[in-house]
């Protein structure tokens, strides 16, 4: 039995199954120490070397602002317990090797919010702080010593007017296929063969998770109160559009094998 098959059991309360072997992470400041400690070093972490969707390669350019060849110490490193990819967070090998634990659960990497995608900004930098414009339009501050996730400073949606703009230049869930990575035919392929569980959505989309994300928290909680029919909207235009994406990315990925579906 492969791990997508016992994890379908586990999901059904089959008690005769044991359960999965995952955690959710570790810092990349423990997981070296680790290493200094003893654990054998087979396979580094890696952090993504460029972004392929919002969902995978959020904070990308903000970890690789840390130079040298050890991890951020705030980032986290993959271990099964989250899905990869996501957030730009390396995939552990070398723990799971050694404890004997099961592989990740790997979420499809489908892009659900803005297409285009903004580019990314670098706005200011120094040796403390680096300030840069993500790939889903918000400014982000990352403090290089802490090297955990960057706080937001200036937010894709602040009111009406700004949403009602990128609704028209920055929502097309017409274009399916241009929200798929450029290696989709290969992601398919492994998808089709898989023996692990396939996650769908993923950090930072859900009906909360859009919402603070693109309008801040503090926005986001008096416009629950100030402007309900705005929270609506932004949350029902990415439902609907989510559901587009994945009906056309579970018919391809189920098709039989050898058709070419370029639309």
């Amino acid at each position: 039995m492969n791990l997508k098959e016992r994890f379908n059991e586990v999901m059904q309360f089959n008690t005769n199954v044991h359960s999965i072997k995952w955690e959710f992470g570790y810092w990349g400041e423990v997981i070296d120490n680790w290493y200094e400690a003893g654990l054998p070093q087979t396979e580094y972490p890696q952090i993504a070397s460029g972004v392929t969707t919002p969902t995978s390669g959020l904070y990308n350019i903000a970890w690789r602002s840390i130079k040298g060849d050890r991890l951020p110490k705030g980032i986290a490193v993959m271990a099964g317990g989250l899905y990869w990819p996501t957030q730009s967070f390396p995939l552990d090998h070398d723990v799971r090797s050694y404890f004997g634990m099961d592989k990740s659960q790997v979420m499809v990497d489908v892009n659900l919010m803005f297409h285009p995608m903004f580019d990314v900004q670098v706005l200011e930098e120094d040796e403390k702080y680096f300030v840069y414009v993500d790939v889903d339009g918000v400014a982000r501050r990352f403090l290089k010593e802490e090297a955990t996730l960057p706080s937001g400073e200036k937010y894709a949606i602040t009111d009406r007017k700004s949403w009602e703009k990128l609704k028209e230049e920055r929502i097309n869930f017409d274009d399916i296929r241009g929200r798929f990575p450029a290696n989709w035919e290969q992601l398919v392929e492994d998808y089709r063969n898989r023996d692990y569980p396939l996650a769908i959505g993923g950090y930072p989309h859900g009906f909360f998770g859009i919402l603070a994300n693109l309008t801040g928290y503090e926005h986001l909680f008096y416009n629950y109160y100030d402007d309900p029919d705005l929270i609506h909207d932004i949350v029902g235009t990415f439902t609907l559009g989510s559901l587009k994406i994945w009906t056309k990315s579970k018919n391809v990925i189920s098709h039989a094998h050898g058709h070419r579906n370029d639309d």
